[in-house]
């Protein structure tokens, strides 16, 4: 093995698996001795990113070369991957059963880091937006959409939306409803071992928004109504083309998913998060968030506001008591501590 690859291997993290790396550079053969496990390892779940990511290592030698050469070298050694299979990768699914055998379908959120938060030129920002960086040490799972009514009534046995149908987002849900569908679905369903029902943490929302990028939405730079259900008079960027404004929630699924295959991150309903509101973000690793406060974040957008609202970045909150016509929830899988 050459000098270089060891170097290259050893900054990836990935020490233990150097016998199963025998060729002398980075080319062909050594794409093709990459499995999904080596995958996950490094972080990077598709090919063409795989691709790229190796040959962006080509000729780098240190870790400072590594990093000067845009690579991403995580953090993340094999011993934390934690309760995690490591074969689970980017948007792989799983299904919880709801009372009655209706499913919950989670995407896979895995190990990484990522800026939380927008950078100083990003349009319509907030000063509450201030970037820090974020870890996870293990990955976890976030329901595909919002909580639907079906959903909702399966456990709950009630429906307090205000727009009806069976796969719209439960809406008109406080913060302590939606913790109370948490905690019911928690003793009436079968949840898999090593890990719980939560909330997800802002964090965690913002992570499984983004589903790898780091752009304003996890589509891009822009945003219409077309892509997503918000007031399309309000798109995004301010000088790109109006869009309809349907006035209500709409079907979860309607959209196209992000690359996780989560849906309606941006819009439709607002999405109640764990954490306390906080001025500023808790940056570091697994970050949970004010250990006390008046207000509970939301995320997300809604189909009354306007596509600003709608940014991954965008942070706002409400009382935890407060019920609303566009405010819903999803819930995560998160290994326990």
């Amino acid at each position: 093995m050459s000098t270089q690859l060891l170097a290259i291997l050893t900054g990836l993290g990935l020490a233990d698996l150097m016998p199963r790396f025998y060729a002398e550079g980075i080319d062909d053969d050594l794409l093709r001795e990459l499995t999904d496990i080596d995958l996950q390892l490094i972080g990077v779940s598709r090919l063409g990113d795989r691709k790229r990511l190796l040959k962006q290592l080509a000729g780098a030698q240190t870790s400072a070369e590594l990093a000067l050469a845009g690579a991403i070298v995580p953090e993340i050694g094999v011993e934390d991957v934690g309760v995690h299979d490591p074969h689970d990768a980017a948007g792989e699914t799983l299904e919880l059963k709801l009372p009655g055998g209706e499913p919950i379908r989670f995407s896979f959120c895995p190990p990484g880091i990522f800026h939380m938060g927008s950078p100083n030129e990003e349009p319509k920002r907030c000063e509450d937006e201030v970037p820090v960086r974020v870890q996870f040490k293990t990955g976890f799972w976030i329901a595909q959409t919002p909580v639907t009514q079906s959903q909702f009534g399966a456990v709950v046995r009630e429906n307090p939306s205000h727009f009806r149908g069976e796969t719209l987002p439960v809406d008109s849900v406080s913060w302590g409803d939606s913790q109370n569908f948490v905690n019911m679905l928690s003793d009436s369903a079968e949840i898999p071992k090593g890990f719980h029902l939560e909330l997800p943490t802002e964090a965690q929302w913002e992570y499984a928004c983004r589903a790898g990028t780091q752009s304003v939405f996890g589509f891009g730079d822009s945003l219409t109504s077309v892509e997503a259900n918000f007031d399309g008079n309000h798109h995004y960027p301010s000088n790109s083309k109006k869009g309809p404004y349907l006035g209500k929630t709409t079907p979860v699924c309607k959209y196209r998913p992000n690359a996780w295959g989560i849906f309606d991150m941006h819009g439709n309903v607002w999405e109640w998060c764990k954490d306390w509101y906080g001025d500023t973000r808790l940056g570091g690793v697994d970050p949970q968030g004010p250990s006390f406060g008046v207000n509970r974040v939301r995320r997300g957008g809604a189909w009354n506001g306007g596509a600003a609202f709608c940014r991954a970045a965008f942070r706002y909150y409400r009382s935890p008591e407060y019920r609303s016509n566009h405010f819903g929830f999803r819930v995560a899988l998160v290994a326990r501590k």
